[in-house]
């Protein structure tokens, strides 16, 4: 299993089981994230320009409601899964 894959398995148990988010929820995060790794993977992108070109790409391709849900999807993956541990044992 590759890096991404464990940080996703894991962010989604934590949305699961500390968020409790809802089944339905927990599957549109999941098509989120993929869908921005792989806009990332197939290099739409520039080192500092990768954000503000996802999101100039989202607003071509869905609605805004479609966009903030996206946006806050990936928001979330980067502030818990850094600075912050999934696993809270020390």
């Amino acid at each position: 299993m590759n890096d991404i894959n464990k940080i996703l398995i894991d962010y989604l148990q934590f949305c699961k089981t500390q968020k409790n988010l809802s089944n339905k929820t927990i599957s549109a995060y999941v098509t989120d994230i993929t869908q921005f790794i792989v806009y990332v993977a197939n290099g739409n992108y520039t080192e500092k320009s990768i954000v503000t070109n996802y999101i100039t790409h989202l607003h071509g391709r869905f609605g805004s409601k479609s966009v903030k849900r996206k946006i806050a999807s990936i928001a979330s993956l980067a502030f818990c899964y850094s600075p912050c541990s999934f696993n809270t044992k020390s």
